[in-house]
């Protein structure tokens, strides 16, 4: 696909966006995810004063604005804002946490300036995607997904304790970051939890990694390499394994309320950390998943061409226009898909949806069905460059 030209001045402002937010301010803290894949900054936002940049998507009072460059692919578009509209739903749903506007999601297509493996970062409620980094050409879609759950975590956190953000520890920051976005992947069918706690579990046992409490400050997170986002992850999801999800908010609640992390923790869990560490050394000593085979879902980190025929195997019956579906299908792993929506065999979607099945032949979309699209039956089109399937579905207001 062939971008389209980026205005000299729009390119101007998304470098310098960039450039404010990973070099022009000293971080109280950051953290590298595995392949150095988040940066996240709980500093002063620095991005919602670019909410009218030439050639922004200014998004309504009810969404996140998305300042996405000419330059980004149409793929990467799609994605980034279909997955920015997934975790809008999921912190409302789960958390009634509805932060429309106050959310700054810019993606940039180029590498971060600050490290070549960054895929993103968040300050406060502005969150900086880069489409370019080593980083995030190595990750299969749903990865991507996961990547834009996380960096919206960091802004939920931000909305929840505001100045209070950094009395948290580190490693639950951005554990809960972790945790929730792989319960949203991972429940949507998406990835395999299991497989991945796996691999994460492998990366834990064979990486120096220091005890969990000496992961607090944001300075001590910064000196270890990106595996010790895996470590935060199991972290959490030790501590939420028996707990509603809920009770992450809870813990917020105690933290903006002005109680110090080890209050708001043991009020929150119902376990002080002093007690939770110990136990969590012995999880870590001999509880630790084992990867029996690296995931389907890493193997594949771009599509080629393939005649491949594809197979439905989630389709809903009905969609509602303003709402966003899941399309789930099978392919040959690693081939190129494409789905359209069409009525009287007119496609409503300004291009096809082009993706790529993973290592496992899954392939998926998540539409957000057009507002002004009619009433009636419409035909979605999957085709992985065989026999395209053809299915109706009913378009509800």
């Amino acid at each position: 696909m062939s971008p389209m030209t980026s205005p000299p001045l729009w390119r101007f402002l998304c470098i310098v966006l960039s450039l404010l937010a990973l070099l022009s301010v000293s971080p109280a803290g950051t953290s590298a995810q595995t392949a150095n894949r988040d940066t996240f900054f709980a500093l002063p936002d620095v991005a919602t004063s670019m909410h009218d940049a030439p050639g922004a998507t200014v998004a309504t009072p009810e969404s996140a604005n998305l300042i996405i460059d000419p330059n980004v692919t149409v793929q990467d578009r799609e994605l980034i804002t279909e997955s920015v509209q997934l975790a809008e739903d999921f912190f409302a749903s789960r958390f009634a946490a509805e932060m429309g506007a106050e959310v700054t999601v810019s993606a940039l297509p180029i590498p971060s300036p600050h490290d070549a493996y960054l895929v993103a970062a968040t300050i406060r409620s502005s969150i900086v995607i880069y489409t370019q980094s080593l980083g995030w050409l190595e990750l299969p879609p749903a990865e991507r997904v996961r990547v834009v759950i996380h960096e919206y975590t960091h802004a939920y956190q931000f909305s929840r304790t505001a100045d209070r953000q950094l009395a948290s520890a580190a490693w639950f920051e951005e554990g809960v970051a972790e945790y929730l976005s792989m319960v949203e992947v991972s429940d949507l069918g998406l990835t395999d939890r299991d497989a991945m706690e796996g691999y994460f579990g492998s990366i834990v046992t064979f990486t120096m990694l220091p005890p969990l409490q000496e992961l607090e400050a944001y300075s001590a997170i910064k000196e270890q390499s990106g595996e010790v986002y895996s470590l935060a992850y199991f972290g959490v999801a030790q501590l939420m394994q028996a707990l509603p999800v809920i009770t992450i908010d809870t813990y917020y609640t105690e933290l903006n309320q002005g109680s110090s992390f080890p209050l708001a923790f043991e009020r929150a869990f119902g376990i002080a950390p002093a007690v939770f560490y110990d136990a969590f050394a012995e999880f870590r000593a001999t509880g630790l998943p084992v990867m029996q085979d690296f995931p389907d879902e890493l193997v594949i980190n771009e599509g080629i061409d393939l005649p491949s025929a594809v197979t439905s195997d989630r389709l809903p019956l009905l969609v509602i226009s303003g709402e966003q579906s899941l399309i789930v299908a099978e392919a040959s792993p690693g081939a190129n898909c494409t789905l359209d929506l069409k009525v009287a065999d007119v496609s409503i979607l300004s291009n096809s949806r082009q993706t790529f099945t993973n290592g496992s032949g899954q392939v998926f979309w998540l539409l957000t069905v057009p507002v002004n699209m009619p009433s009636g039956q419409a035909t979605v089109a999957l085709d992985c460059g065989s026999v395209p399937l053809m299915a109706t579905v009913v378009v509800a207001f």
